[in-house]
């Protein structure tokens, strides 16, 4: 995943988030939030003033397409 416009990492640094297990997506106009198992957050903004393009934030894996959000 990559992450280009402005977020918050609550709880960690983002290096300790390797390994943990996403439990909750949360999307709002504003803003998404990422929830790991340990309860650490990652909220990132969607507001037109955080936008870091060309993308807000991209999801890739393996054998699968790509995932944009703009």
């Amino acid at each position: 995943m990559t992450i280009n416009n402005s977020c918050e990492i609550n709880g960690s640094m983002i290096t300790s988030l390797k390994g943990e297990k996403l439990i909750s997506f949360l999307e709002g106009e504003q803003k998404i939030e990422l929830v790991f198992l340990s309860m650490k957050k990652i909220k990132i903004g969607m507001s037109p003033d955080v936008f870091h393009g060309p993308e807000a934030m991209v999801l890739s894996m393996p054998g699968c397409p790509l995932v944009i959000w703009n």
